[in-house]
């Protein structure tokens, strides 16, 4: 399975009431994808945890820390689906185009109009 680019409609709502469509473009990621950013992101998580083991004292503490912390980002990786890669829309206050950058497509969120400086919820239409 390859991953998929989807483009979805997104709703900007300010906190009055206004709201505007915008358009944002999913990445649907494969179970292949998904287990080579788990693997990534578990191989940094143990090279960082490597060199805390290096600490004296203080190393009792930090390494199983970092451990833990290593298969939360592990799971965290492999667990997301989608992927947003971008998008943009007018803000529902100023009418400027507010850009959305590439994040966890988790909806909704929240975003600063970078003209009025307002805030916007982003929430998904589907």
């Amino acid at each position: 399975m390859t991953d998929a680019v989807s483009q979805h409609t997104i709703m900007f709502r300010g906190t009055s009431g206004q709201s505007s469509m915008g358009r944002v473009n999913i990445k649907a990621l494969s179970i292949r994808a998904r287990s080579w950013r788990a693997i990534v992101r578990g191989a940094a998580g143990v090279i960082v945890t490597t060199f805390l083991a290096l600490i004296p004292a203080l190393h009792f503490v930090l390494v199983p820390i970092g451990l833990v912390l290593t298969a939360l980002m592990v799971l965290s990786a492999f667990r997301s689906r989608t992927h947003l890669l971008g998008g943009s829309g007018p803000c529902p206050y100023c009418n400027h185009t507010i850009t959305i950058f590439p994040r966890r497509a988790t909806f909704p969120f929240h975003d600063v109009c970078e003209q009025c400086r307002r805030q916007v919820t982003v929430e998904s239409s589907v």
